[in-house]
């Protein structure tokens, strides 16, 4: 990272330091931002974002965080209709018609009056 860092890079990132000891050492030696990869389960420990600024961490990631959620979400939701039908289902459910429109569907609905035959 020494070289990146004399190299010019605007952010420096080490990959999977194993303890709170190790992150201090890696963000106190730099004066650039470092990144912290945060994934939840991973080798490096996932701190409060508050510690993370006080070590000296200018970017936090968290690349995993959303599908573990969305992987904990599907376990529970087949769980439920498995055990108990739909209505045994507790984890809630995103606005279908918000979701038609996250994806897109809008655009896919116009090309499609747009070329009907």
């Amino acid at each position: 990272m020494e070289q990146y860092d004399a190299a010019g890079a605007d952010i420096l990132f080490i990959e999977s330091p194993e303890s709170e000891a190790e992150l201090a050492r890696i963000a106190a030696h730099f004066s650039k931002p470092v990144l912290v990869n945060n994934v939840e389960g991973g080798r490096t420990p996932v701190l409060p974002q508050a510690r993370l600024r006080e070590l000296g961490f200018g970017l936090s990631i968290y690349p995993a965080t959303g599908f573990l959620a969305v992987g904990a979400a599907l376990e529970n939701v087949y769980a439920g209709l498995l055990n108990g039908g739909e209505e045994a289902i507790t984890t809630p459910l995103y606005n279908f018609e918000k979701f038609n429109k996250l994806m897109g569907f809008e655009e896919i609905y116009a090309l499609e009056d747009r070329f009907k035959a």
